[in-house]
């Protein structure tokens, strides 16, 4: 599907069409993917997306992040998702 939606479409509504095609978990784990690529990280995405998940939504963000990685070829050994790993480990409920 996303293929169509990339040949038929262009700009901002191409951008707006894909992301109304994923799950609110693909989203956010794309969103951290795209923090924590390239020199330096940025924070505030990666605040805001952990947290505003629960506990439960971390579990489903983890298999999408995973998944992300392997659509990106950087399944194994990857240091920013050990980091996110660890980070979704600590989450306490208030």
């Amino acid at each position: 599907m996303e293929d169509v939606l990339s040949s038929e479409l262009s700009g901002k509504f191409k951008t707006l069409a894909k992301k109304l095609s994923m799950t609110p978990w693909e989203v956010m784990a794309k969103a951290l993917y795209k923090a924590m690529q390239g020199p330096g990280t940025k924070e505030r995405v990666l605040i805001e997306v952990l947290a505003t998940c629960s506990n439960d939504d971390i579990v489903e963000l983890k298999k999408s992040y995973q998944l992300v990685l392997e659509a990106d070829g950087k399944s194994k050994g990857n240091l920013p998702y050990c980091l996110l790993s660890t980070c979704f480990n600590l989450v306490v409920m208030f």
